[in-house]
């Protein structure tokens, strides 16, 4: 059994927040975790900050701020939230031997559907860039056709990941998405992803593309000649009834083991009563080695 004292400060003001806490621990209540937090929210500016000194850490012949780390952010943005900028850190005065270590100095840009992050840190006792990622998400545009019976929609998330201290860790992704919907009878979605661990081969953006293209070569030989890789899909079917809404979902993954692809493959079927929706019938099945063998089934 430990004695613990935890004395504690609260400020709160609107949106503005300020905490204070020292953990005293022990028979002899000696002095332990120091804390320092502060909080503001906003509509268009968001501050976050904790300050966490070790005191039960703290040795006279090492400097003072020997156990103290900080982590904190700072976010402006639009009131939608579509476009912000933000900075966040996570900062030890000392750790693993180096002192004002950086475990994270991160900046984030985001432009309606991009985004993209700069991330530094400590790296060989100096504080450098690390990785750089930029991302972006089409979400579901819904055209309407026939007397907006029939719509198709298109959606896409793509993103590209540099690691600046090992290129190898690199990699280019994309996931593109289909739906076909016929208004309360059927719905359709289809998506797959591709992923590029080789990004750091390529000299021109020309020949990015170039390589993504070759992937679809389905006919030829072009897709044994792209470091573009399927990494699975997914497919999802919803038929709308009277009484009962019948739902069908396929999903296979690629998946690397014993030095071979393998495709994994899972379905799932279940139908659900309109009149009572807790009331649902399904099976699910998992490929395995070439036999489809039944996971689970409920009827509830």
């Amino acid at each position: 059994l430990t004695k613990e004292l935890l004395p504690s400060l609260t400020f709160k003001y609107d949106t503005l927040a300020i905490a204070f806490s020292w953990n005293f621990k022990g028979d002899d209540f000696k002095s332990d975790d120091i804390t320092l937090s502060l909080g503001y929210t906003s509509s268009y500016i968001q501050l976050a900050f904790k300050a966490l000194y070790k005191s039960g850490n703290y040795e006279e012949t090492l400097p003072f701020f020997n156990p103290l780390s900080i982590t904190s952010s700072a976010t402006l943005q639009t009131k939608n939230k579509k476009y912000s900028i933000s900075q966040a850190l996570d900062y030890t005065y000392y750790k693993n031997s180096i002192n004002n270590y950086f475990d994270s100095l991160k900046t984030t840009v985001k432009l309606a559907d991009f985004s993209f992050i700069l991330n530094a840190a400590t790296y060989n006792s100096k504080l450098s860039l690390s990785y750089f990622s930029l991302e972006y998400e089409l979400k579901d545009k819904l055209f309407m056709f026939y007397k907006n019976r029939i719509g198709l929609a298109f959606a896409v998330n793509t993103k590209l990941y540099y690691d600046f201290n090992n290129k190898y860790n690199s990699y280019f992704s994309i996931k593109p998405s289909l739906i076909f919907k016929i208004q309360e009878f059927l719905d359709i979605k289809f998506s797959f992803g591709m992923k590029n661990d080789a990004f750091y081969k390529y000299d021109s953006a020309a020949s990015v593309f170039e390589d993504l293209i070759k992937s679809f070569d389905f006919f030829g030989k072009g897709r044994y000649q792209t470091s573009f890789t399927m990494n699975g899909l997914e497919f999802e079917l919803i038929h709308y009834m009277e009484d009962w809404d019948l739902n069908i979902s396929y999903k296979a993954d690629i998946v690397y083991e014993n030095g071979y692809y393998q495709w994994v493959p899972s379905l799932s079927i279940f139908m659900k009563w309109k009149t009572m929706p807790d009331l649902k019938i399904d099976e699910n099945w998992k490929n395995s080695n070439n036999t489809w063998i039944s996971t689970g089934a409920s009827d509830k």
